[in-house]
């Protein structure tokens, strides 16, 4: 009976595992790369957004990569929210270095808002670009990057333009947690299906978010994402759900983030988005941390221990395969899928990690700022209520 039992269970990750690889290699086939022999006109005004709280050490990588771009009709505006590192001392290094560059000292945070939100909705205000690009304090571009993508969304028509970026994984642990975090981070978003209005699949990611000026007033503009930890994905949602047109492409060759340093910091960066990515449910999170454990680690413990092995070695060898063949796409170590148990385990930890601290503090802390739990899930129902009339 237990034999059975154990069959049974493998057949059915064997399966998951076997349809999660046909849906991606589907999917990735046709999500487009944004190549730089594309479309590179026209050049309507653009306002590029960038918040910066404690980015001292990024800034004087990113933003000579965005003053220098060839955007004939570019302004950069850089919010310095409440910095204590020294980041408007490297702001000050850059004055006068180009006219295009705006810089911003936020000194408080309202009532309501989260400070990322906020300095984003302070530099909407200051704008005055066709298209307004959100974008993170450490992310690098190719000096054409911003002529091709707005030129591929005026050319296309479309009103939410996001670019999948290169991640720079270094060390050990990076490039095993990277690779990990992609594929699931593909797997349930479905970046491939945002573009198509039948499908309810939406994408946002923090180090570009494109939009036009008209479709970001539509959707309510930062105001109606005041409390958002996850404001990337929130805005990508509003815009699926406002009935906008929302496309999303590749870009490793034109925009590249190193997203944490070392394990200490892909651990630390979960522990604000990981509880709020399940909506503030410890049910929810206690689930999503079963399910990874079922289908990312219990075949390679079965394989080894379990009364039917071979059908969990199956298991495990499409888990590699499949985890394999995404870091190959994102340009990541091959050897890293090999590792997959291993990083699912490090995800499980940092998001059990970041709901016990939630609940335990009773708020939801990151960079020195400290947001009550209470407001953040009536805000976050409010603004599910709202978006659904």
């Amino acid at each position: 009976m237990l034999e059975v039992l154990s069959d049974f269970a493998a057949g059915i990750v064997l399966v998951s595992w076997l349809a999660a690889g046909w849906m991606c290699w589907r999917g990735w086939k046709r999500l487009p790369r944004l190549a730089s022999d594309g479309p590179t006109g026209p050049h309507p005004p653009l306002s590029v957004i960038v918040p910066a709280r404690n980015e001292a050490m990024a800034l004087p990588r990113s933003i000579p990569s965005l003053i220098g771009q060839a955007y004939p009709d570019l302004e950069v505006i850089v919010l310095d929210d409440r910095s204590t590192d020294g980041t408007d001392q490297v702001l000050q290094s850059f004055a006068g270095m180009s006219p295009r560059l705006q810089m911003i000292r936020i000194e408080a945070l309202p009532e309501g808002w989260l400070g990322k939100t906020h300095a984003l909705w302070m530099g909407s205000k200051r704008a005055r670009g066709d298209w307004l690009l959100f974008t993170d304090g450490d992310v690098i571009f190719h000096p054409e990057c911003l002529k091709i993508a707005v030129a591929y969304a005026e050319t296309r028509q479309v009103d939410h333009l996001v670019v999948i970026p290169r991640v720079d994984a270094e060390g050990f642990w990076e490039p095993i947690l990277v690779s990990c975090f992609g594929l699931l981070f593909g797997l349930a978003l479905r970046p491939w299906q945002a573009t198509d209005p039948r499908s309810s699949a939406f994408i946002g990611i923090g180090a570009f978010n494109l939009i036009r000026r008209s479709a970001y007033q539509a959707i309510g503009t930062h105001s109606a994402l005041a409390s958002a930890v996850v404001d990337d994905l929130e805005l990508g949602r509003r815009v699926k759900q406002a009935g906008l047109r929302q496309a999303a492409v590749r870009g490793e060759e034109q925009v590249r983030v190193r997203w944490q340093v070392g394990l200490s910091g892909v651990v630390s960066g979960l522990e604000k988005n990981a509880f709020a990515g399940m909506g503030y449910s410890p049910v929810r999170a206690a689930t999503t941390i079963l399910t990874l454990a079922a289908l990312g680690i219990l075949p390679f413990v079965a394989a080894l221990l379990g009364p039917t092995r071979y059908l969990w070695g199956a298991a495990a060898c499409a888990v590699c395969a499949l985890q394999a063949a995404h870091a190959r796409r994102a340009v990541l170590p091959v050897w890293s899928a090999l590792l997959h148990p291993l990083a699912i385990a490090v995800l499980i930890y940092a998001i059990g990690r970041s709901t016990f601290l939630a609940l335990r503090r009773g708020s939801v802390e990151w960079r020195g700022t400290s947001y009550p739990l209470a407001s953040l899930r009536r805000r976050l129902d409010s603004s599910l209520a709202s978006s659904r009339h």
